[in-house]
C-alpha cells in the first residue's frame, strides 16, 4: 500500500470529510481511506469513485488478502477489546467492486475469513466456547460449501478429492470441553463427501451420501448430534463406573497387616527392556 492524495467525500453521520487514501496492492480501484474525527481515526474501504464499500469504523483493518487475479479481496477488522473479527469480501463485478459477503460473529461465536493455499477457496473460521472449526468457502461463487469441521486439509495431488476433513465431537463436563471421538472423510471440489465418515475410536463408518443433497447442512448436524449423544452416554456411563470403583478402593484400602504380608510373599520381577537377537 502506498499513500495517495486526499479527497473529500460525504460520510454518513459525519458530513463531508477529507480522506487520506492508500492504494491496495494489486488493484487501482480499491483504496483504504482514513479520516480523523474528535481525536479518533476512522478507517474504511472506498473505490476510486468515492463509493464506500466497507463502512468507516475506529476498529482498523487488521488483515488484507486477495485471489491471485486480484478480483476478490478480503478485509478483516479485529476489535482487540472483545477479540472479535469482522471480514468483508469484495468481488470485481463488471469492472466494479462490490461487497458480496459480510462475515461477523455474535456474542457467542467469533467468525472471520481466512485465506488458503488454494486460490479459489477460503475458510470461514468460527470459534464458539473455545472450540474452533472451519467451513469451506467458494470464493468466486461466494458460497459456503461445507458444514463446520475441526480440520480441512487440502490434498496435494490433483484428483477428484479436494481435501481431508475431520469433525471432532465434544461434550461438557463441569464446564470443560471433553473430547469424545472424531469422524473423518474426504470431500470433492464442490464440498461433497466422496467417502463414508470414519470413526477410528470404534473403527466404524457412516454413510455420508445423503448429506450431499442438503445445502443447509441441517441433516448433517442432526446426525452429528445423535452420534455425539451416543458417545456422551458411553462417556458418562464409563465415568460413573470409574467413580464407583474408585469409591470402593478408597473405602477398602489395604490393612497394615496385608501390606506387611505382601512384603514377605511378593516376588518382584525385573523386566529386561533389551530385545534379544
Amino acid at each position: 500500500m502506498s499513500s495517495s492524495n486526499q479527497n473529500q467525500i460525504p460520510v454518513e453521520g459525519f458530513g463531508k470529510k477529507y480522506l487520506t487514501l492508500y492504494e491496495v496492492t494489486g488493484t487501482n480501484q480499491l483504496l483504504i481511506a482514513t479520516f480523523e474525527h474528535e481525536e479518533k481515526v476512522y478507517e474504511g474501504i472506498v473505490d476510486v469513485k468515492g463509493h464506500i464499500l466497507v463502512p468507516f469504523d475506529t476498529v482498523l483493518i487488521h488483515e488484507v488478502f486477495s485471489t491471485k487475479d486480484y478480483t476478490n479481496y478480503c478485509f478483516t477488522r479485529h476489535n482487540e477489546e472483545n477479540d472479535q473479527y469482522h471480514s468483508y469480501h469484495l468481488q470485481l463485478d463488471n469492472g466494479t467492486f462490490r461487497l458480496i459477503a459480510d462475515i461477523v460473529g455474535n456474542d457467542n461465536t467469533n467468525c472471520r475469513l481466512k485465506g488458503t493455499e488454494k486460490d479459489e477457496f477460503w475458510l470461514i473460521e468460527a470459534t464458539t466456547d473455545g472450540i474452533t472449526e472451519v467451513s469451506l468457502y467458494d470464493v468466486y461463487h461466494h458460497k459456503i460449501l461445507t458444514p463446520a469441521f475441526t480440520e480441512i486439509s487440502f490434498e496435494q495431488e490433483k484428483s477428484r478429492i479436494l481435501a481431508f476433513v475431520e469433525k471432532a465431537l465434544y461434550t461438557k463436563n463441569q464446564g470443560e470441553n471433553i473430547y469424545l471421538a472424531s469422524l473423518m472423510a474426504y470431500i470433492d471440489y464442490e464440498g461433497k463427501f466422496v467417502t463414508p465418515l470414519y470413526n477410528p475410536e470404534k473403527e466404524e463408518t457412516y454413510d455420508s451420501r445423503i448429506y450431499n443433497f442438503d445445502e443447509s447442512f441441517k441433516s448433517f448436524y442432526s446426525a452429528i448430534q445423535i452420534i455425539t449423544q451416543n458417545f456422551e452416554t458411553e462417556y458418562f456411563e464409563k465415568s460413573e463406573r470409574v467413580d464407583q470403583e474408585l469409591a470402593i478402593l478408597f473405602s477398602n484400602p489395604y490393612t497394615e497387616e496385608e501390606m506387611k504380608l505382601a512384603k514377605k510373599k511378593t516376588k518382584i520381577i525385573n523386566f529386561n527392556n533389551r530385545r534379544e537377537t
